[in-house]
């Protein structure tokens, strides 16, 4: 059975598992929730079974810190909230210079097409490939696609589109496609939009986000 551990959670800069203090714990804990919740959005449990399990465990410790009597939280000094912030502001620079020095070929629908149809099998090995559609709606830098997808549900009906964005390397090769889980607009700006408190503002993601106008630029 496959588990989504601590030092994978640390890659993408969550912090790992829970430590002593309960305050750190908890808000540690809803990080890594929010985390699997992104990992597993539109994943087949069946497929996926770790999913379901590690989600349930993680509802259920976060319940059982909520009931523990909580100390207010140390703030945070004025030079470390900048630093915080700063970071996301890197991550722009870093994107905003290879959006600027990639480029996307002429026929750059195919490989993006080919990518977002091959996550959507993988994800729902039973989708009908037939029934995904793209647009490709704007090119902000050079390397850089800006576009949306959607497919049906399980009752053949179209769900609201999902935004994605695509670099190209200098060489004219798609290197990275990026496409935010299907959750409200709120939840997708808590976690990429909130410089300071959202756990995945400063990454890749979130520029690319930033730079398609999936979530606010500010």
């Amino acid at each position: 059975m496959r588990y989504i551990s601590c030092a994978a959670l640390a890659l993408v800069g969550l912090g790992g598992c829970a430590n002593r203090d309960p305050q750190l714990s908890l808000d540690s804990l809803r990080r890594q929730l929010d985390a699997v919740e992104f990992y597993c959005a539109r994943k087949d449990p069946g497929i996926f079974p770790e999913c379901p399990i590690n989600t349930d465990s993680l509802q259920a410790r976060i319940r059982s810190y909520e009931a523990l009597p909580v100390p207010p939280p140390v703030p945070l000094t004025a030079d470390e909230e900048t630093k915080i912030i700063e970071r996301s502001y890197r991550y722009d620079r870093e994107w905003g210079a290879k959006g600027v020095s990639g480029r996307a070929p002429r026929e750059y629908d195919r490989p993006i097409t080919f990518v977002l149809t091959s996550g959507a099998l993988f994800r729902i090995p039973s989708i009908d490939p037939d029934s995904l559609q793209f647009w490709f709606l704007s090119n902000p830098y050079p390397g850089i696609i800006c576009g949306s997808e959607n497919q049906t549900n399980a009752f053949g009906i179209y769900a609201d589109p999902t935004r994605f964005a695509a670099y190209f390397s200098p060489g004219g090769k798609l290197a990275k496609v990026a496409e935010p889980a299907q959750m409200s607009q709120e939840s997708l700006d808590g976690i990429y939009a909130d410089r300071l408190n959202g756990p995945l503002a400063a990454s890749d993601e979130a520029a690319l986000f930033r730079i398609c106008g999936i979530i606010p630029a500010s």
